[in-house]
């Protein structure tokens, strides 16, 4: 419920960025230029879609993108275990988009549980050898 209160996509800023990154287990942030309107509007169709299960914010600030180490446009998953980020390296397709945020979301090794079932059966097409 709280996820469907806010916005599909935060609009972050350099205060806002670093509490962002930690608000929830798994966040996405999209570094897109201002004039870059279907980078923007790929990524606002991904974050409707999955709004129920991430949080999803971006910024047009370019020396932000800098600091992250990424050139615009681009999205970076946070999350809190693993390597800490992942950084979407594709061409902005929605279908690309949802398949970086469900496989990268996912803990490389974890305890398989009722709350993390679903998501590895999700993924482990993806990860047969």
């Amino acid at each position: 419920m709280i996820k469907q209160s806010l916005p599909a996509v935060s609009t972050l800023t350099s205060e806002t960025l670093e509490e962002f990154k930690t608000a929830d287990k798994v966040v996405l942030v999209a570094y897109i230029d201002a004039d870059d309107k279907a980078s923007n509007e790929t990524f606002t169709a991904v974050a409707n879609d999955l709004r129920d299960s991430y949080l999803f914010g971006a910024t047009n600030d370019a020396a932000l993108a800098k600091v992250e180490g990424v050139e615009a446009p681009a999205i970076v998953l946070y999350k809190q275990f693993d390597e800490g980020k992942n950084i979407f390296e594709e061409k902005f397709d929605k279908e690309a988009i949802e398949k970086f945020a469900k496989t990268a979301s996912i803990p490389l090794v974890g305890e398989v549980g009722p709350e993390t079932y679903a998501g590895y059966m999700a993924v482990s097409s993806i990860w047969q050898y």
